[in-house]
């Protein structure tokens, strides 16, 4: 799922550098972020909740640096309650969008849209299959 991602996100990088220096240094960023996520995911349950919330502010900041902003989602909460780590993988990842595409989904979701926007419904995930399955 991670590796997944990263080469999502390597793909829009190349996509959006003007230059090969400056996607260098974004692909170092995202080596650096992905690397950070597999840390907390698999270290979160023996963090205190400060050094929890220390470890997702260092992600979101680097994660910043690659144009990805955080969607507000419960994944802090999350972290410390679920015991899946594939659950609070996806929590992570769902949490970080292209700053566009986080601005988007921000204004996009009304009152009324919200109770069938299948976006924040849970998801699992076939460890056979490329596609999330709606829960």
């Amino acid at each position: 799922m991670l590796l997944r991602w990263a080469e999502n996100e390597v793909t829009r990088l190349a996509q959006t550098a003007p230059d090969d220096n400056t996607f260098e240094t974004s692909f170092d960023a995202l080596s650096d972020v992905a690397q950070k996520i597999n840390l907390f995911v698999g270290m979160r349950a023996d963090m205190p909740f400060a050094e929890q919330q220390n470890a997702l502010q260092q992600i979101t900041t680097q994660a910043a640096r690659i144009g990805l902003s955080p969607v507000p989602l419960a994944a802090g909460a999350q972290a410390e309650t679920d015991e899946s780590d594939a659950a609070v993988l996806n929590s992570l990842l769902d949490m970080l969008q292209p700053t566009s595409t986080a601005a988007a989904s921000e204004t996009s979701t009304t009152p009324d849209s919200a109770g069938d926007d299948s976006a924040t419904q849970p998801k699992t995930y076939d460890p056979f299959d490329d596609e999330p399955i709606d829960l």
